[in-house]
């Protein structure tokens, strides 16, 4: 018991905090990009496991389209790796304009499950 109060209530929030604030620099788009990015993740993964390749776009997935679009209303950047098992994601930012300061990246691995 004495072990799982520190975890509860020192680790877990230490966590969320370091996750919410990677995305910090998003503004108020940073969860709902964070939320996209986790949908598209899955969708990915299990199209990786099935196929044994990454998508060739994120259109093919079983995705509502409004995850495709950025808090700001662009499309995600999506690109595939020459290893063929890492992709990345990459939102335009908040001036909607590709190639600027205020792009965003995730590069995720499709045969990992976070």
């Amino acid at each position: 018991m004495w072990l799982i109060v520190p975890l509860v209530f020192v680790v877990l929030p230490l966590g969320f905090a370091v996750v919410l604030g990677a995305f910090g620099a998003l503004g108020s788009g940073g969860i709902e990009y964070a939320v996209d990015l986790s949908k598209i993740h899955g969708q990915v993964s299990a199209h990786y496991s099935t196929n044994t390749q990454l998508p060739s776009t994120l259109a093919v997935l079983a995705l509502d389209p409004e995850t495709l679009i950025d808090p700001w209303g662009a499309q995600y950047r999506y690109e595939i790796d020459p290893d063929g098992r890492h992709y990345t994601i990459t939102t335009a930012g908040r001036d909607g304009a590709w190639d600027t300061g205020d792009d965003f990246s995730t590069t995720k691995d499709a045969a990992s499950p976070y």
